[in-house]
This record gives structure tokens, sequence and C-alpha cells, in this order.
């Protein structure tokens, strides 16, 4: 099975210390053995898992995705806020592939309609 990262995934794993990421690698081993390991979000997030596991006395949870022949980490973080970044990060990454499908923000150059 290949297994790819996200680039939130990526950034939060350099921050770790060696031995926390050997940690992180045998919690990998372990969703690579049953991929069903984790509890599937409802919802918006339908298709993601979330696998529970602490370092030393810290929780953490680890976010992803299975298909045919892919494991797809999305993210790693703490328990009270990783749903609503999990969210955002998928939005996000939807945005960016859909080429040309992200709505314009405001035009910063035009000047506002005041006093018309």
């Amino acid at each position: 099975m290949r297994i790819t990262q996200s680039g939130v995934f990526r950034k939060r794993v350099r921050r770790l210390h060696q031995r926390e990421k050997s940690i992180l690698d045998g919690q990998i081993r372990k969703i690579l053995k049953d991929p069903s390991a984790g509890q599937e979000k409802k919802g918006d997030l339908k298709g993601v898992f979330v696998h529970k596991f602490k370092i030393d006395s810290t929780q953490y949870l680890l976010a992803y995705r299975v298909t045919e022949d892919t494991l797809e980490l999305i993210m790693i973080g703490d328990p009270k806020i990783i749903t609503v970044e999990i969210y955002l990060a998928l939005r996000e990454a939807a945005n960016w592939a859909c080429s040309g499908t992200r709505e314009p923000g405001p035009d910063p150059v035009s000047p506002s309609p005041v006093g018309v």
C-alpha cells in the first residue's frame, strides 16, 4: 500500500522529536495492518478515519483516508481542535485541486460605491 502525506501532516511531523516520530511510525504500521483501526468520522468528513494514541502523557489523533491502494495521512494533532482543522484542510485541498473554482474575493483596487 502506498502512503501519502498532506502538507499539514508533513509540517506537524517535522516538529516532533525523533523518539516521537518512531512512536508515530509504529501507529502508522498498525493502521496499515488494519485500516479500520480508527473511528470513521460522520457528516462532511465521512470517509476520514481518526486513530487515537498517546505519546508520553499527551493524547494525539491521527486523521487518515484509505482508498484501494493508498493510505493518505491528513493530519495529526490535539483531540480538541482536530475535527475543525481536518475539515478546513480538506476543503482547502479541494479548492486548490479544482483550479478556477475558487470564489474570487473582493477586488482591492475598485472603489466602493459610497454615496451613490
